[in-house]
């Protein structure tokens, strides 16, 4: 049962266009994930599968060793020095990139410390960790993300909103 498993997850297609969107080695993501749930116990194997989770867990699992600075799979295949991105794919999302660097630069506008906090949650990953990092109540850690986040998303809408009017309007862009 586990290993029909396995082999319909390195078939499935959807599995293999997620994988190409999250990382530039995705054969070798599949099959890291059909490895751990082959290495996967029994009773754990069994829970997953007849609780009608295994697609759930699969691609969860194939996000965070795509997407986790701290995950082995992203380490070894170094998915996150941003310096080793390959523009010349055929494939490579220029509009992602663009997204990234405004709401880079969007970041800089950040008060000092919403900027700070919000640059430790996403490292951290939640609220009580940076709480205890920094000796800050994760209530508070929790409302200046919110903030910084809101503060992000009206400014990065705001600029896509602008964009839009002006090239309907034929206005120049600054």
């Amino acid at each position: 049962m586990k290993e029909q498993a396995a082999i319909d997850i390195l078939k499935d297609e959807e599995l293999h266009e997620l994988a190409k969107k999250l990382c530039n080695c995705p054969d070798d993501l599949i099959q890291e994930v059909v490895l751990l749930l082959l290495e996967m116990p029994d009773e754990k194997w069994q829970q997953i599968n007849e609780g009608g989770y295994l697609r759930f867990y699969v691609v969860r699992t194939m996000m965070t060793m795509a997407t986790s600075k701290r995950s082995s799979f992203s380490k070894l295949y170094d998915l996150h020095n941003h310096k080793k991105v390959d523009h010349e794919r055929e494939d490579y999302d220029w509009e992602k990139e663009d997204d990234i660097a405004l709401l880079e630069t969007l970041m800089e506008e950040l008060h000092w410390y919403d900027k700070q906090v919000l640059k430790l949650w996403l490292e951290e990953g939640s609220y009580r960790k940076v709480g205890k990092k920094v000796d800050i109540p994760y209530k508070s850690i929790g409302n200046t993300v919110n903030k910084a986040l809101d503060q992000l998303r009206d400014n990065y809408y705001a600029i896509h909103l602008e964009r839009i009017i002006r090239e309907r309007c034929r206005l120049p862009l600054d």
